[in-house]
């Protein structure tokens, strides 16, 4: 199976490229086609990431765990954390969307109060690799509503676009923070 590069450095960390310098917020979607040839490498970013499986399934690996996700499941993936993904049968419906924020997109300012009493603890919790969100589970539907509003604000980029990812971030943060502490 092929490996899709990815722009990863000698430490195989992940440069994520902003839309903005002013918003800390990353919207990556699926190629053309949609679909995934290949094996995501081993890597890991500073940035949080949200993924969304908007086809087929996926294998999502870290060094402790591994999580199979289905369309329509997310996963929460925590600043820091190496990991790998591996589409699955049918290799060629995969297909993810995947939404990076930075320490300061919540928080405004590093060193807030934002920052030290909800942003930081998370980032520190080396024992959270990753929070995986099902379809079926009530609690995570509402996560992934919430991911897939925030996609499509930033796919059209309407008036207003930029409080109301940030918004919906910080509902999805009160779930992230609660499951780590």
């Amino acid at each position: 199976m092929a490996i899709i590069q990815i722009p990863v450095d000698d430490r195989q960390k992940e440069k994520i490229v902003f839309h903005s310098d002013m918003l800390h917020y990353g919207l990556y979607l699926p190629g053309p086609k949609g679909y995934f040839y290949g094996d995501i490498p081993w890597h890991w970013h500073d940035e949080f990431e949200f993924g969304y499986i908007l086809g087929g399934s996926m294998l999502y690996k870290t060094p402790r765990c591994e999580y199979i996700l289905s369309e329509g499941d997310g996963i929460f993936v925590n600043s820091g954390t190496l990991h790998y993904l591996h589409p699955r049968e049918p290799k060629n419906t995969a297909s993810l969307c995947s939404q990076f924020i930075d320490q300061s997109f919540l928080s405004g300012a590093l060193g807030s109060l934002i920052d030290l009493k909800y942003i930081t603890p998370v980032l520190e919790n080396n024992r959270l690799e990753v929070i995986p969100f099902f379809r079926q589970d009530p609690k995570s539907a509402r996560i992934l509503d919430q991911l897939l509003e925030a996609i499509e604000l930033g796919r059209t980029r309407q008036p207003f676009f930029e409080l109301r990812i940030r918004s919906l971030f910080s509902q999805i943060w009160e779930y992230v923070y609660a499951q780590a502490m």
